[in-house]
């Protein structure tokens, strides 16, 4: 009777922290032709106040340069302005529009070579890192284009952004258990963090984004989920996950490859966030909601909650970066300046 007693003890607290966690925490669903996913997240979602958007004025004055554009384009603190050729060979632009710097040897394995460069970014010190999801690689190259070295992480990179001298985050291309991973210049892992869900292992298409750092704080947007979520960068503990006003059920379907069931997207699926960017403690979002008519629309947020607070619309697409509009047409990138912000 006594091991009765206890076990029926148990069982009630068992049964007590089931239901406060359900009371507490939000899940969020995401249905498919004829199948449905159930996306939890570990911690309770926030909802925006408002549902309709803060417009804010805002006009382009003059086209002041552009440059040859195929992809990647990048504007670092200074203003210099990173895009990728044709020829696998990453171009720096000085802001006034001169090309004075060109990185890589071209498509390749070798060192300073490309296969499949993914992401990349430009640190303090005017170094470009580059990750390949080819080869797993991160290369380093100096200020005068001169290949550093290159550094292997343990697992695929899908987007780096660089922390300081001597420090670079990836995100994973599979998050599985965690989403982020630290290391030193020299592949040395620090640390791993991020996890969100337990789903983020069997559905790592869902949960693809971007990151960007402001002070403490670690933030990464999702492309098809619309959620903004951030971490305290020290700690590795997630501080809030916040919907985005275009926060929605994404399409995807469940295909059969290989005898296993995967998530394929769907044609035509929008997308929440083509790309984010921190600036002056606010989270700027190029949205997905105007792709179809061929124009920009931001929405801004701010970094310590995640609420929403205005947005913009600009009739072509590109996006802002400190007082400048840069307008991605075709092959080009138009720098324009603002009367207005």
């Amino acid at each position: 009777m006594k091991g009765l007693r206890i076990f029926l003890i148990g069982l009630s607290i068992f049964l007590f922290a089931i239901v406060f966690y359900f009371s507490f925490v939000k899940f969020h669903f995401f249905e498919f032709k004829g199948d449905q996913i159930r996306i939890k997240f570990n911690c309770e979602v926030r909802t925006q106040r408002v549902r309709d958007k803060i417009w804010r004025k805002i006009e382009l004055g003059d086209s002041l340069l552009s440059v040859p554009y195929w992809g990647g384009v990048k504007v670092d603190m200074n203003g210099n302005i990173y895009s990728w050729d044709y020829s696998y060979r990453l171009n720096k632009y000085s802001p006034d529009g001169k090309l004075v710097m060109r990185y890589g040897k071209g498509k390749g394995m070798g060192p300073g070579e490309f296969m499949m460069p993914i992401s990349f970014d430009v640190d303090s010190f005017g170094r470009v890192w580059v990750a390949d999801a080819s080869t797993g690689l991160i290369q380093i190259f100096m200020p005068d284009g001169k290949f550093y070295k290159s550094v292997r992480t343990f697992s695929m990179p899908y987007r780096i952004k660089v922390l300081d001298r001597e420090r670079f985050v990836i995100i994973k291309s599979t998050p599985a258990d965690n989403f982020f991973e630290v290391y030193d210049i020299n592949g040395k892992l620090l640390k791993s963090f991020g996890f969100v869900s337990f789903d983020q292992s069997k559905w790592p298409i869902v949960f693809t984004g971007d990151i960007d750092i402001w002070g403490r704080g670690l933030y990464l947007v999702f492309h098809y989920l619309g959620y903004i979520c951030c971490f305290d960068f020290d700690t590795g503990e997630m501080k809030y996950i916040a919907e985005t006003m275009d926060v929605g059920v994404p399409k995807f379907k469940v295909a059969e490859v290989g005898g296993k069931q995967v998530i394929k997207i769907t044609e035509g699926s929008e997308i929440a966030s083509l790309q984010f960017l921190m600036h002056d403690g606010k989270i700027f979002i190029n949205s997905g909601s105007g792709l179809k008519a061929r124009q920009t629309i931001i929405d801004v947020y701010s970094s310590d909650d995640g609420v929403y607070l205005y947005s913009y619309k600009i009739p072509m697409n590109g996006f802002l970066k400190g007082n400048f509009f840069y307008q991605s047409k075709d092959t080009m990138l138009i720098k324009w300046s603002l009367r207005n912000k």
